[in-house]
Protein backbone atom coordinates (compact mmCIF):
# COMPACT_ATOMS: atom_id res chain seq x y z
CA UNK A 1 0.00 0.00 0.00
CA UNK A 2 1.64 3.37 -0.97
CA UNK A 3 -0.25 6.05 1.19
CA UNK A 4 1.06 9.08 3.07
CA UNK A 5 -0.69 12.00 5.04
CA UNK A 6 1.43 14.84 6.38
CA UNK A 7 0.15 18.22 7.98
CA UNK A 8 2.32 21.28 7.52
CA UNK A 9 2.71 24.51 6.07
CA UNK A 10 3.78 25.94 2.45
CA UNK A 11 7.24 26.76 2.31
CA UNK A 12 7.65 27.25 -0.94
CA UNK A 13 4.73 27.65 -4.15
CA UNK A 14 5.51 27.05 -7.45
CA UNK A 15 2.24 28.08 -8.41
CA UNK A 16 -0.85 26.60 -11.15
CA UNK A 17 0.72 25.32 -14.40
CA UNK A 18 -1.08 23.53 -17.11
CA UNK A 19 0.40 20.80 -19.81
CA UNK A 20 0.61 21.08 -23.08
CA UNK A 21 -2.83 18.61 -23.18
CA UNK A 22 -4.29 21.10 -20.87
CA UNK A 23 -3.99 19.11 -17.26
CA UNK A 24 -3.81 21.64 -14.69
CA UNK A 25 -0.64 20.82 -11.83
CA UNK A 26 -0.36 22.25 -9.07
CA UNK A 27 2.72 22.49 -7.16
CA UNK A 28 4.32 23.39 -3.52
CA UNK A 29 6.74 22.17 -1.19
CA UNK A 30 5.24 21.10 2.47
CA UNK A 31 7.09 21.98 5.37
CA UNK A 32 6.39 19.20 8.48
CA UNK A 33 7.43 19.38 11.53
CA UNK A 34 8.89 16.34 13.00
CA UNK A 35 11.73 14.68 15.49
CA UNK A 36 14.49 12.52 15.11
CA UNK A 37 15.88 10.58 18.85
CA UNK A 38 13.89 13.85 20.62
CA UNK A 39 15.53 16.49 18.70
CA UNK A 40 12.78 18.99 16.64
CA UNK A 41 13.43 19.38 13.22
CA UNK A 42 11.53 19.93 9.33
CA UNK A 43 10.87 17.77 6.94
CA UNK A 44 10.40 19.26 2.85
CA UNK A 45 8.41 17.39 0.72
CA UNK A 46 7.34 18.50 -2.64
CA UNK A 47 3.23 18.06 -3.19
CA UNK A 48 1.55 17.80 -6.75
CA UNK A 49 -1.85 18.05 -7.29
CA UNK A 50 -3.87 17.64 -10.82
CA UNK A 51 -6.90 18.89 -12.51
CA UNK A 52 -9.76 21.03 -11.87
CA UNK A 53 -9.45 20.76 -7.92
CA UNK A 54 -5.95 21.71 -8.09
CA UNK A 55 -7.25 25.55 -9.49
CA UNK A 56 -9.53 25.66 -6.95
CA UNK A 57 -6.56 25.16 -4.31
CA UNK A 58 -4.45 27.71 -6.44
CA UNK A 59 -6.89 30.21 -5.24
CA UNK A 60 -5.82 29.48 -1.60
CA UNK A 61 -2.53 28.30 -1.21
CA UNK A 62 0.28 30.80 -0.19
CA UNK A 63 3.47 30.67 1.78
CA UNK A 64 2.43 29.69 5.21
CA UNK A 65 -0.87 28.27 4.40
CA UNK A 66 -1.56 24.93 6.64
CA UNK A 67 -2.69 21.57 4.84
CA UNK A 68 -3.49 18.30 5.63
CA UNK A 69 -2.79 16.43 2.47
CA UNK A 70 -3.16 12.67 2.05
CA UNK A 71 -2.10 10.89 -0.81
CA UNK A 72 0.58 8.36 -2.09
CA UNK A 73 4.47 8.59 -2.92
CA UNK A 74 5.96 8.72 -6.08
CA UNK A 75 9.73 8.55 -6.95
CA UNK A 76 11.94 8.80 -10.10
CA UNK A 77 15.78 9.36 -11.56
CA UNK A 78 17.48 11.11 -14.00
CA UNK A 79 20.42 12.59 -14.92
CA UNK A 80 20.69 16.15 -14.83
CA UNK A 81 22.67 18.73 -17.72
CA UNK A 82 25.57 18.16 -15.69
CA UNK A 83 25.23 14.76 -15.74
CA UNK A 84 24.70 13.76 -12.03
CA UNK A 85 21.87 11.38 -11.32
CA UNK A 86 19.42 12.57 -9.46
CA UNK A 87 16.74 10.94 -7.14
CA UNK A 88 13.02 12.54 -6.77
CA UNK A 89 10.36 11.98 -4.25
CA UNK A 90 6.98 13.89 -4.35
CA UNK A 91 3.81 13.57 -2.87
CA UNK A 92 1.04 13.07 -5.20
CA UNK A 93 -2.07 14.85 -3.75
CA UNK A 94 -5.46 12.73 -3.45
CA UNK A 95 -6.83 15.02 -1.47
CA UNK A 96 -5.99 18.37 0.22
CA UNK A 97 -8.00 19.72 3.60
CA UNK A 98 -7.18 23.23 5.45
CA UNK A 99 -7.41 22.91 9.01
CA UNK A 100 -10.85 23.79 10.20
CA UNK A 101 -12.09 23.05 7.49
CA UNK A 102 -14.89 20.05 6.54
CA UNK A 103 -14.20 20.61 3.10
CA UNK A 104 -11.53 18.87 0.99
CA UNK A 105 -9.78 19.15 -2.51
CA UNK A 106 -10.14 15.87 -4.17
CA UNK A 107 -7.70 15.32 -7.09
CA UNK A 108 -7.96 13.26 -10.38
CA UNK A 109 -6.04 9.99 -9.63
CA UNK A 110 -3.13 10.87 -12.25
CA UNK A 111 0.36 10.57 -11.77
CA UNK A 112 3.49 12.96 -12.67
CA UNK A 113 4.89 10.53 -14.99
CA UNK A 114 1.55 11.67 -17.24
CA UNK A 115 1.96 14.76 -16.52
CA UNK A 116 5.81 14.21 -17.88
CA UNK A 117 4.86 12.07 -21.21
CA UNK A 118 2.35 14.94 -21.94
CA UNK A 119 5.37 17.36 -21.34
CA UNK A 120 7.55 15.23 -23.38
CA UNK A 121 4.86 15.18 -25.91
CA UNK A 122 5.38 18.76 -27.52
Amino acid sequence: MNRVSLTGKVSRYSGLKYTPSGIATLQFTLAVPQSILDTPSVGYFKVEAFGDSAVELSEVTRVGSEFLVEGSLWNRSYTNRQGFKVFEVKVVAGRVQQPGSENWFVFEKRSPGEAETHKASC
